[in-house]
């Protein structure tokens, strides 16, 4: 799942409150979410061993500061500490400057890598578990890229063509009351991304609705659907939820309230829909209702609304 950074710049884009740092950001984030996705889906279902034990965008605390690792493979022995980028084009390290398609990126991966094996072992050390070998992995995904100039340090830089080797070569080692206090560890250690988007001090007003197959603005609004011109009708109530999801996304800091959503929606919905959409698909919270704080592919992923949007191609 995106972190709620990157969910909250997808929607502050959509408003184009977005400078050009902030849009370089989204696409980064989008770009990793995507690579990530990968390597979960495409890769370690095939060729790691079913038996080791993977966590995906692990936090943890060390010195006050808080730390994010891609994927953590432990086969009971060794801990890999993975981290994904997903640059296209050509990539060529130069000491302590990192560049993509010959253009110097804000950050230098390796330094990162390197300081997440140090403090991963701190983190081992601080917590009273036993010290195991820790390797740090950088895997540059994108099918579509080459590589240069990797400095010769103790973290592993690896291209599509080795991930599958990599992955095959975790042994998987018999289990062992030290293996088991790690992994207990890291079970136990449910941090979240600890960082929060901005907080927003002046409302964003709703842009209103345009209908998805062919965006037009010019639409009927009916009891229970927007009917378009062109023939096609989309579900009211799945709109809401998916706009709400995004209104609780931009203001994450808060519950949900009504009297604040139909200021927000600026006359697109009555009162008495509103009312009746946040009893079906939100929760109570006092006065209000709880923020989900994700988008709609996260919050509900499966829903079936009981009136479905009927779309004419």
């Amino acid at each position: 799942m995106k972190t709620l950074q990157t969910q909250w710049l997808m929607v502050m884009n959509e408003f184009n409150q977005l400078d050009a740092s902030d849009k370089y950001k989204l696409h980064i984030g989008l770009l990793g979410n995507v690579g990530e996705g990968q390597f979960k889906n495409d890769w370690i279902p095939k060729y790691l061993h079913k038996d080791a034990y993977v966590f995906k965008d692990f936090w943890f605390n060390v010195f006050d500061q808080y730390h994010q690792i891609d994927f953590v493979i432990f086969n009971h022995k060794t801990i890999e500490l993975i981290d994904i980028k997903n640059f296209e084009g050509s990539l060529h390290f130069d000491n302590e400057t990192f560049f993509v398609n010959n253009n110097e990126v804000l950050k230098n991966p390796l330094p990162k890598a390197q300081e997440h094996v140090r403090f991963m072992k701190e983190w081992l050390y601080r917590n009273n578990l036993p010290e195991v070998q820790i390797n740090g992995n950088l895997i540059f995904i994108n099918q579509h890229a080459s590589l240069s100039g990797v400095p010769n340090t103790e973290i592993k830089c690896m291209m599509p063509n080795e991930i599958r080797n990599y992955l095959r070569n975790i042994q998987i080692h018999p289990r062992s009351h030290k293996s088991e206090r790690i992994i207990n560890a890291f079970l136990k250690n449910d941090l979240e991304c600890p960082y929060l988007p901005p907080i927003l001090d002046k409302k964003l007003m709703h842009r209103g609705w345009k209908c998805p197959a062919c965006q037009s603005r010019e639409f009927d609004n009916g009891n229970r659907h927007f009917l378009c011109s062109c023939g096609s009708s989309f579900s009211k109530e799945k709109f809401a939820v998916e706009e709400i999801c995004k209104y609780g996304v931009l203001y994450h800091h808060k519950d949900i309230y009504l009297s604040e959503l139909t200021e927000y929606f600026d006359g697109l919905f009555n009162k008495s829909f509103l009312n009746s959409c946040l009893r079906r698909n939100f929760t109570k919270y006092g006065r209000g209702y709880q923020n989900p704080r994700k988008l709609i592919e996260y919050y509900q992923p499966n829903k079936i609304y009981r009136y479905k949007d009927k779309i004419v191609k």
